[in-house]
């Protein structure tokens, strides 16, 4: 077992440009704190590690068809049946 003790993150920044487009940029190096976008119209909108840490939330990167989604709902293509998602608690 990997305690947390022995985890290396680095730094996962997440850039918007426009309504639609963003990039995410890890740190280069294990440890690392410090990224960099390409686009000089990009702004930093979130900020976070490459491992979990207390306090921060996941985020997931989902592509179905051609839809994308970006952020803390790992179900957000689920087709709504009026119920809970079987065996799942409930999204945060």
């Amino acid at each position: 077992e990997m305690g947390p003790e022995l985890y290396s993150p680095r730094t996962v920044n997440i850039y918007r440009s426009g309504a639609a487009n963003f990039v995410v940029v890890a740190a280069a190096a294990a440890q690392g704190t410090s990224t960099s976008c390409a686009s000089s119209g990009a702004s930093l909108v979130c900020s976070g590690t490459s491992t979990p840490k207390s306090g921060n939330v996941p985020f997931f990167y989902v592509t179905c068809g051609t839809s994308t989604y970006l952020g803390p709902d790992p179900y957000h293509f689920t087709p709504s049946f009026g119920g809970s998602f079987p065996g799942h608690g409930t999204i945060t």
